[in-house]
């Protein structure tokens, strides 16, 4: 179904283009918060060892512990 007045196409070249130059100026910490919709420590590894360690079962907290030394409280670290 084609819009009127060549829309479509003119959507079809605009949009990519749009995309490439918003990638360019956008920075990468400003594309992470918009995808995990968190704005500090927003990536998901920035909580493996302070949150999702401790509750998961497939961690050996306590040898990684002894193998890297403890852990540190900060999540951006």
């Amino acid at each position: 179904m084609a819009l009127n007045g060549g829309v479509d196409v003119l959507l079809s070249l605009a949009l990519p283009l749009a995309t490439l130059i918003l990638d360019g100026i956008v920075t990468s910490e400003f594309k992470v918060v918009l995808v995990y919709w968190k704005w500090k420590n927003a990536l998901p590894g920035h909580e493996a060892f302070t949150g999702h360690g401790k509750k998961d079962s497939r961690f050996d907290m306590k040898a990684l512990k002894e193998r890297h030394g403890p852990f540190s409280k900060d999540p951006a670290e």
